[in-house]
């Protein structure tokens, strides 16, 4: 599967865990992102970046608030009707 994302603020709207291989392009701007314990990392357009299948993904957005950053991301998995991701549980939530 094959995505392209355009946005002025957050991309993702909650941190989750990928059960597939994610590779992500920046295509342009820059994207701030975090993925486990790693320090947030800022990509600006040309640069990569990739997550193994259990990653989790605390962060994904817009690394300024003036300019526009759009985002190739490239999901390899299995075929089936399964999520891609699995978001994390909000405190309180069951």
């Amino acid at each position: 599967m094959m995505g392209e994302l355009s946005s002025r603020g957050q991309i993702a709207g909650s941190s989750s865990r990928s059960v597939g291989i994610y590779l992500r392009h920046v295509l342009s701007g820059a994207i701030r992102s975090q993925v486990g314990n790693d320090p947030a990392k800022i990509y600006h357009a040309g640069e990569g970046f990739y997550e193994m299948p259990g990653s989790h993904h605390r962060i994904s957005e817009n690394a300024s608030e003036k300019e526009s950053a759009s985002l190739l991301a490239v999901f390899l998995g299995h075929s089936k009707d399964d999520p891609l991701t699995t978001p994390d549980k909000t405190p309180g939530s069951q």
